[in-house]
């Protein structure tokens, strides 16, 4: 019983937004969030944030000027809870989440308050489809790697 136990606690640390799925983004901010938790804290603090963001390739941030001013003010937005000037995975996640979908301006406009209208989700064999947050029906499918 302790292995699915385990295996569920894992789960959930991937799952950010809690959907049941782990969607690839969810997966590259679970191992971003790795790389920064400089101090294993399970908790991304100001300094390992910032040395995150300042890593960031160009075309994430748009038309950001990432000075130290934006730095600390999306920092503060992410840490939503405002509880302990950290941010946990799933603030991280949703920060990730808005960044890959090219919406840091949507992030910052909703005071931190993000949520994609629709997710790519990886099915086990190779294909991709898109589907809508708002459960409906419409999704499309793109080929994925080749069976």
């Amino acid at each position: 019983m302790d292995f699915l136990n385990d295996l569920d606690q894992k789960f959930r640390s991937y799952d950010v937004d809690d959907s049941g799925t782990i969607t690839w983004t969810e997966m590259v901010a679970h191992s971003v969030f790795d790389q920064f938790d400089l101090d294993g804290s399970n908790a991304i603090d100001y300094k390992e944030f910032k040395k995150c963001v300042q890593r960031l390739p160009k075309r994430l941030t748009g038309n950001h000027d990432l000075d130290e001013k934006t730095i600390r003010s999306i920092f503060e937005l992410c840490d939503s809870a405002g509880d302990d000037c950290t941010m946990s995975r799933k603030e991280f996640g949703t920060f990730v989440e808005a960044l890959s979908n090219g919406e840091l301006d949507v992030f910052i406009q909703n005071d931190g308050q993000y949520e994609a209208k629709s997710k790519t989700v990886r099915e086990l064999h190779g294909n991709e489809k898109v589907v809508t947050v708002d459960g409906g029906t419409s999704e499309t499918k793109v080929s994925g790697d080749a069976e």
